[in-house]
């Protein structure tokens, strides 16, 4: 099977990812205004962990492309920063660490995305009397270094539903009860699991360039620059 990735035509084997092939046409790079963060196929975006051609339609009687790719019919547009696709990846990835890093420091701690500020975003955090934005932020550093995949994954629609009422979190579990299928996608590392309407970068370590800054009664989180992703 091939595939346009970027208008360059390859030939893609099952099993391979997106991220595979970007990786095999040297397309990757440490830059963040360059790096390939998603990728936007028939219209959708998709994380780069998307596998175009899966070892089981090679094996069945009538071998077929995903269905997003025969939309496609092949074309496939790498997402970065400066795309507004790209940097809502960059910020979900950010989203999932910061509240798995709160998570780890401070279970008992209730944290709220409060309003932006320009390129960045103010917390709110309550329930802990000890909260430090310095600590918060080595610990992000931590979970970046350790390079952590963003799988998603699906759970029965009532696993969710339980889990989401024991922790607190009574909005998403009332917004739940209106789903009218019976599973639940989400990303989770370890006992942390959330949900976040979209897809995000394929692994912790590409959050780049961000900051923490210290605030009254939480924290703020500072984004790459839009016109130069590279500079906070």
């Amino acid at each position: 099977m091939n595939l346009t990735l970027d208008q360059k035509v390859i030939t893609v084997q099952p099993g391979q990812s997106l991220l595979d092939l970007i990786r095999q046409e040297e397309l990757d790079c440490r830059q963040l205004s360059a790096r390939p963060l998603a990728a936007k196929i028939a219209g959708e975006v998709f994380t780069l962990n998307y596998v175009p051609l899966r070892q089981k339609d090679v094996d069945s009687d009538r071998p077929s492309m995903r269905r997003a790719m025969a939309a496609s019919q092949g074309q496939v547009q790498l997402l970065r920063y400066r795309d507004p696709a790209g940097k809502e990846c960059y910020i979900r990835t950010a989203q999932f660490v910061i509240f798995l890093a709160m998570r780890q420091l401070w279970p008992e701690a209730r944290t709220k995305m409060n309003c932006t500020l320009g390129s960045s975003v103010y917390f709110q955090v309550a329930d802990c009397d000890d909260f430090s934005a310095r600590k918060l932020r080595q610990r992000m550093v931590q979970l970046v270094e350790q390079n952590i995949p963003l799988i998603r994954r699906r759970v029965p629609l009532e696993q969710a539903l339980e889990r989401y009422t024991r922790e607190g979190q009574l909005d998403k579990a009332r917004l739940l009860q209106w789903r009218q299928v019976d599973y639940f996608d989400e990303y989770a590392y370890g006992e942390f699991a959330d949900y976040y309407y979209g897809e995000m970068m394929p692994s912790t370590g590409y959050l780049q360039n961000w900051d923490i800054r210290s605030a009254e009664d939480g924290f703020i989180f500072v984004y790459p620059d839009d016109q130069n992703p590279d500079v906070i």
